[in-house]
C-alpha cells in the first residue's frame, strides 16, 4: 500500500472506481489474482484496463508511472529505515 503525504496528496489525481468500465468478468479475474496472491498479474491488468482503456496512456507512459512509484517506494522505505535506526 502507498500511503501519501497531505502535500503529495494535493497533488495526486485519482480515477472515480465508479467510472470505470469494468466487466464482471473482467472484476472476478483481478479478485482471483490478488487472492491468491499474484499481485504482478493483478497490477498489469489494472494498469491495461484503467490506465491504458479508461485514461488512454499508452504503455511508455505507463512505464514512467511504474517507474515513479518505485521511487517514491525506495525513498520511503529508506526514510523509515533512517528514522528507525534513531
Amino acid at each position: 500500500m502507498l500511503k501519501l503525504e497531505p502535500s503529495e496528496a494535493a497533488r495526486t489525481l485519482v480515477v472515480r472506481p465508479d467510472l470505470l468500465k469494468f466487466s464482471e468478468a473482467q472484476f472476478e479475474e483481478m479478485d482471483y489474482f490478488i487472492r491468491s496472491n499474484s499481485m504482478s498479474s493483478a497490477i498489469d491488468m489494472a494498469d491495461d484496463l484503467v490506465l491504458r482503456g479508461d485514461l488512454g496512456l499508452n504503455w511508455d507512459q505507463i512505464q514512467v508511472l511504474r517507474n515513479g512509484l518505485t521511487e517514491v517506494r525506495e525513498q520511503r522505505r529508506k526514510r523509515i529505515a533512517t528514522s528507525s535506526s534513531n
